[in-house]
């Protein structure tokens, strides 16, 4: 079985195309799709540029991702693997030289946005 996931062009999030032929974040909302169903899907998701970004098929089995990607999906679905046990008050610190991402920019807003701060 396979499954259809992009990235929504309005914020990048990772979505999963469910059984209502909606998209969702949850992977456990996914559609399992035999071969011909994936086929018809992938075409559908690229002629929807305007909401989508990279849709491809996925190898899905028993709700989750399985084959040579699973590691990559289970990292897609459940976010990045760093940051977790960051300390937040850093995270937050555009100023500190020690940031990769110090100084102005959308990696500075980005990182501010994940660690929870409301502080533009």
């Amino acid at each position: 079985m396979k499954a259809l996931t992009a990235n929504r062009l309005t914020d990048g999030a990772v979505v999963y195309l469910t059984e209502a032929g909606e998209w969702s974040r949850l992977i456990q909302d996914v559609r399992a799709l035999d071969d011909v169903q994936s086929e018809a899907a992938l075409s559908a998701a690229l002629a929807q540029p305007h909401l989508l970004v990279a849709p491809y098929l996925v190898e899905f089995d028993e709700g989750r991702p399985s084959g040579r990607d699973r590691l990559k999906e289970t990292i897609r679905a459940n976010g990045p693997t760093v940051g977790h046990s960051l300390d937040a008050a850093w995270c937050t610190d555009t100023t500190s030289s020690t940031a990769p991402w110090s100084g102005k920019g959308s990696r500075s807003s980005a990182n501010r946005w994940r660690a929870g701060s409301t502080a533009g």
